[in-house]
């Protein structure tokens, strides 16, 4: 895989990027090993929170941790620190749906980056999150095609 950031430098408010992610029940249960959040809504398609639907809930904090995949590898991308993220919750997602995740530069001040971020289902683009972030920019060019 390829990976190239983008230096503080080379970031100009307005920049964007987006993944698409199928969250399956496997992402379910690395995060509940990973976390410790065994909570069985998410591990099991049941109806646990009582609203009549049998469902498996993908937790908050797994959709909310695609955002830092986004940042991570792709704006501003690989020697990226993250310093603050805000997030609201609006809906939920599951196991099964495919999910868009966005983020948009704000501004740069002093090295820092802030951004807008949201995911949404893309189905019936309903928002799941949204919020900001504020990240430690890269200063040095990162372009790897060896990356696994």
């Amino acid at each position: 895989m390829r990976l190239v950031n983008k230096t503080f430098d080379e970031i100009a408010v307005g920049d964007r990027a987006e993944l698409r992610r199928l969250i399956t029940p496997d992402d379910l249960y690395i995060f509940a090993v990973a976390s410790g959040n065994t909570n069985p809504m998410h591990l099991q398609d049941s109806d646990l929170d009582g609203d009549g639907n049998v469902e498996r809930v993908a937790p908050g904090m797994f959709v909310a941790s695609l955002i830092s995949a986004v940042l991570g590898t792709q704006l501003p991308g690989p020697g990226t620190l993250y310093r603050r993220q805000v997030v609201d919750f609006h809906a939920r997602a599951h196991a099964g749906e495919e999910v868009l995740v966005r983020a948009e530069v704000l501004a740069k001040t002093e090295g820092v980056v802030r951004l807008r971020t949201e995911v949404r289902r893309v189905a019936d683009d309903a928002l799941i999150l949204s919020g900001e972030a504020e990240v430690l920019a890269p200063t040095e060019k990162f372009d790897r095609d060896d990356v696994e």
